[in-house]
């Protein structure tokens, strides 16, 4: 996509007056290129059900389902059912933890100054709205990362942090194999 950044600004300096060829232009262009604007949309359809699915059972059969009726072998190998969930036994995954919200929240501001830096967006005025709200989503997203990971359990917290380091380095992996191209062209 920051391949496409000239071609698109180019086709917003040509169209600047005439907003629906502008549109009409760009689709056209991203028909050419082979790009779906809403490809960026799918991995996030994908992580609900997971994240829904992680809180309802941390909500709910944590409190009311004891392991051991469940799984009466393994009652000889495990001291007790009735311990907290925790991870590494350091932090309980069913209670909110403060640390793993800031540290959810932090890794989101990392990704989020990555994806603004790397996608080289040129605003062409006061009057680019895309530039404007990509700026101000740098620092809302993370805030209200910071916020719901506050509130729900430390499990979910957990999650996002992990999937958001795993997305910094999948973006610094293609922003190094797009330079590697380029230099080999």
């Amino acid at each position: 996509m920051s391949s496409l950044s000239p071609k698109i600004q180019a086709l917003k300096e040509k169209h600047k007056d005439n907003k629906e060829a502008q549109t009409k232009a760009l689709m056209e262009l991203y028909q050419k290129e082979k790009i779906s604007p809403f490809s960026g949309c799918l991995p996030i359809l994908i992580q609900l059900p997971i994240l829904w699915t992680l809180y309802n059972v941390l909500i709910s059969s944590l409190k009311t389902v004891n392991a051991s009726d469940i799984y009466p072998f393994l009652s000889n190998f495990i001291v007790s059912f009735k311990e907290p969930y925790s991870f590494l036994g350091l932090v309980n995954m069913a209670t909110p933890n403060i640390f793993l919200a800031f540290l959810a929240g932090v890794l989101q501001l990392i990704q989020s100054y990555q994806m603004v830096r790397y996608q080289n967006f040129k605003s062409s005025g006061p009057s680019d709205i895309a530039a404007s709200l990509n700026k101000n989503m740098t620092f809302i997203l993370p805030i209200m990362t910071f916020f719901i990971s506050w509130k729900l359990p430390a499990a979910l917290a957990l999650y996002w942090a992990t999937t958001t380091l795993i997305s910094i380095f999948q973006q610094l992996y293609i922003v190094y194999y797009e330079r590697k191209n380029k230099i080999a062209n």
